[in-house]
């Protein structure tokens, strides 16, 4: 909740009840096996929307009887933005994290995620992938976490196998799998090293952000370029990758890149996690220009779709249109 409450800094929990959680309120919330300190977005009714100030992608939604309190913050006379624009330029000095470091995240938080409340898979992306394939379709999901998108697609008719290098994440998955009594194969692998037969699949899906984990131009490619390998011959490929749209995200990261002199990628950047001892913790993400990953799709000889949401549809591109960009 920086910077509404500093790293190591000791609060006040005020007992309450759900009638405290007003928007704008920092509450103390119960969520699956964990405690979180987070904000009050909006509340619907029981329904209660929550975010956080140091961290734009969280976001969650728990009922009325998940809040355990109040947390009186101190407050903060500078203006939040320009406080989280200064931790984000003081870390750019440091060595960008490791690819590894995603495992370490999602290893630790498997037992939240295998926990959550929300939604398996949005409605809208289920529509696009089914629409795409139709029922008894082969999928690959890439990232597969704890099985939630696995087991909504399996539900849907797909065929549905999943693929993870968090153990402790498809040790969640099979869990999930087994209490439904679906068919859901899952396998502790990397992307880049999986060696499925040719046109194994009818569509991958990479789950959110799984691009974006996957370090390095030329290894991108590669990857996509395997992947379309594994596809029959009307496959698809549903891509999900963390796009810098706006001007101030795209600002960011060029000062990052300046000032790390030219020692990453422009793009590689980070998210923060704390955890078990409270420690701050960062984990490896690469964020792209929406032309930038259009030209990674392009150099694997990939055709793509306008994005719907968080994909966009890939297709290999005929080989006379490989032929000519020659």
């Amino acid at each position: 909740m920086w910077p509404a409450l500093r790293h190591g800094e000791g609060f006040r929990v005020r007992a309450a009840g759900a009638a405290d959680a007003e928007a704008g309120r920092i509450v103390l919330v119960e969520t699956g096996p964990r405690v979180e300190v987070a904000r009050v977005r909006a509340r619907t009714g029981d329904a209660i929307s929550l975010c956080a100030d140091a961290d734009p992608e969280f976001a969650e939604t728990v009922g009325a009887a998940s809040i355990l309190g109040c947390v009186d913050a101190a407050s903060r006379r500078s203006n939040p933005t320009v406080r989280r624009t200064l931790l984000d330029l003081a870390e750019s000095t440091e060595p960008s994290p490791a690819a590894e470091t995603v495992r370490e995240k999602y290893d630790f938080q498997a037992s939240s995620y295998a926990a959550s409340q929300a939604p398996e898979i949005d409605a809208a992306l289920l529509d696009l992938v089914m629409g795409e394939v139709g029922a008894g379709a082969r999928v690959l999901v890439v990232g597969s976490g704890s099985g939630r998108e696995c087991c909504a697609l399996a539900e849907a008719g797909a065929r549905v196998e999943g693929i993870d290098f968090s153990e402790a994440m498809i040790a969640a998955a099979r869990r999930r799998a087994a209490a439904r009594e679906l068919t859901v194969a899952f396998r502790c692998e990397n992307v880049a090293s999986f060696r499925p037969p040719a046109e194994s699949y009818d569509a991958v899906l990479f789950t959110y952000d799984v691009y974006s984990f996957l370090r390095g131009r030329a290894y991108r490619v590669e990857v996509l370029k395997r992947i379309s390998s594994w596809l029959g011959s009307s496959g698809a490929i549903f891509l999900s990758a963390r796009r810098a749209v706006e001007a101030r995200p795209r600002i960011m990261l060029t000062l990052q890149w300046v000032l790390a002199r030219g020692s990453r990628e422009w793009g590689d950047s980070h998210t923060r996690w704390i955890d078990s001892e409270g420690t701050l913790r960062r984990s490896f993400v690469h964020y792209f220009t929406p032309a930038q990953v259009a030209a990674e799709i392009a150099e694997a000889n990939l055709q793509m779709s306008d994005w719907m949401g968080g994909h966009c549809v890939l297709r290999p591109r005929p080989q006379r249109d490989r032929t000519s960009a020659r």
